[in-house]
């Protein structure tokens, strides 16, 4: 059930094709949630590969880091899926004294799928940014003179963003107004952008390895 509400969330986020799998301290799978990439509504547990399948053997990046301690997340290729996914993982502590079980827990969203949020975040707030210029343009020249310049500017950063430059300098983070606030949003999503990169670029070059 609780791996079921987790589902629904992201499902609910536009990630209706995740996967979430619980590791023994093994690596071996105890469940393997996966309702789109299975094609079920109900879940069943397979006993072929509850207890049986293990991914720290089958060489999953993620079920390795996992089960070792590890928590964080990746883009990977799904072996039997053939398609890259972004791969989060995370290895359980125990809470209060209790030391756990030493389960270890996957969740596995297409690229596409789990980028496609950031992207709309992005286009957006290019719309918005967009609109927000015409409207101050309009509402006057003085006012226009003081808002429509970092206006614009934040619009062409956002562009650029979108265009794949991770190099472009936000400005006006400094401000104490409401286009403070978005260039303090616009360099949130900068930060995203280079992070996604960086995963991309390690899995690239743990795959040439």
């Amino acid at each position: 059930g609780i791996v079921a509400d987790v589902y629904a969330t992201l499902k609910n986020d536009g990630m209706e094709m995740a996967e979430i799998t619980l590791l023994d301290p093994k690596g071996r799978v105890l469940v393997d949630y996966d309702p789109m990439g299975q094609g079920w509504t109900t879940y069943k547990r397979d006993f072929k590969v509850i207890g049986r399948l293990n991914l720290v053997k089958k060489g999953v990046v993620a079920a390795v880091r996992a089960v070792k301690g590890e928590s964080g997340a990746m883009v990977a290729t799904n072996s039997r899926k053939k398609i890259d996914q972004a791969a989060g993982y995370a290895h359980s502590r125990g809470a209060y004294g209790y030391p756990g079980l030493g389960w270890s827990a996957l969740v596995r969203i297409p690229v596409e799928e789990a980028f496609a949020l950031w992207r709309m975040l992005i286009t957006t707030m290019l719309i918005v940014l967009a609109i927000s210029a015409v409207v101050i343009v309009i509402g006057g020249l003085g006012i226009g003179a003081f808002f429509a310049k970092p206006i614009r500017a934040l619009t062409e950063i956002m562009a650029a963003l979108a265009g794949g430059d991770r190099s472009v300098e936000v400005t006006g983070m400094t401000r104490g107004d409401e286009i403070g606030d978005m260039a303090r949003t616009v360099e949130v999503f900068k930060e995203n952008a280079i992070e996604a990169e960086r995963l991309r670029v390690a899995q690239l070059a743990e795959q040439a390895e």
